[in-house]
């Protein structure tokens, strides 16, 4: 399973505990979800890639490119948040959906899962700050002044 970000892991044996599990396909150009919609579960890329992006102003800022393995929506299935992000198909996409209660019936049924879960959070987290400090660094340039 190819290692597209930090939200990868063993999805194929979280599918195969999953009773709700639901396949979705999504074309080129079309998006699963959008910023600040009410989160439902997450979704795990099983084909395809898509774009993460969040409204900067009126413009949709990409965030990052997300592939196989991937699992979009694990900052909020244990909360009610909504998405932080839209999620758009950058070529046609075959995505597996659990709604948030069974993926929450997994996790806390499978040890394993939970530590890998925390590990996963733990290295979004890290991932974003290690960004948000470099975009200060960049504002936070020296001005010479002639």
């Amino acid at each position: 399973m190819p290692a597209n970000g930090s939200h990868t892991f063993e999805h194929d044996l979280l599918l195969a505990y999953s009773h709700s599990k639901k396949t979705h396909t999504l074309a080129k150009g079309k998006t699963i979800f959008h910023e600040e919609e009410p989160s439902e579960g997450v979704y795990i890329i099983c084909e395809g890639r898509l774009q993460l992006s969040v409204k900067f102003g009126s413009r949709p800022m990409p965030i990052r490119v997300a592939g196989p393995g991937f699992v979009l929506g694990l900052s909020t299935v244990f909360s009610e948040e909504p998405n932080p992000y839209t999620a758009e198909a950058l070529e046609d996409s075959k995505l597996a959906f659990i709604s948030a209660q069974d993926f929450q019936t997994v996790v806390k049924k499978n040890p394993d899962y939970f530590f890998q879960l925390v590990q996963s959070l733990g290295n979004e987290l890290f991932e974003l700050s290690t960004q948000t400090l470099h975009v200060l660094r960049l504002q936070a340039k020296p001005k010479i002044h002639l």
